[in-house]
């Protein structure tokens, strides 16, 4: 073998090193690229369930404070309702002794 024949199966084998290794980065690239748009699709979905779920963390946190708001209420209506019981309960017992401060005293102008 003469040195060009030499010289040109070096260059082609070269030239086919080069293709080999060009076409392994463009194959890692192409797999890097697709990764990447799985990630990015992925990293969208999370988005999208962090944003539901975003609205309904604040949604239940409304409807948490206004049960509060219902349950504060509802407990100064409990409180003032046993004030209203125990004044009640005072007034029916005033009203009695009256009563039979009456009784006695009718059967008193009665009887003596």
């Amino acid at each position: 073998m003469s040195e060009e024949q030499q010289n040109a199966l070096r260059k082609r084998h070269n030239k086919q090193s080069l293709t080999n290794a060009s076409n392994q980065v463009t194959d890692k690239l192409l797999s890097i690229s697709r990764h990447l748009a799985e990630t990015t699709q992925r990293s969208a979905d999370t988005l999208d369930t962090l944003l539901t779920s975003s609205d309904k963390v604040g949604s239940t946190k409304d409807e948490l404070e206004h049960q509060q708001q219902a349950i504060v209420q509802s407990g100064k209506l409990l409180g003032k309702y046993g004030r209203r019981e125990v004044t009640d309960k005072v007034l029916l017992a005033l009203a009695f002794i009256f009563f039979l401060a009456c009784v006695f005293y009718i059967l008193q102008k009665r009887l003596f």
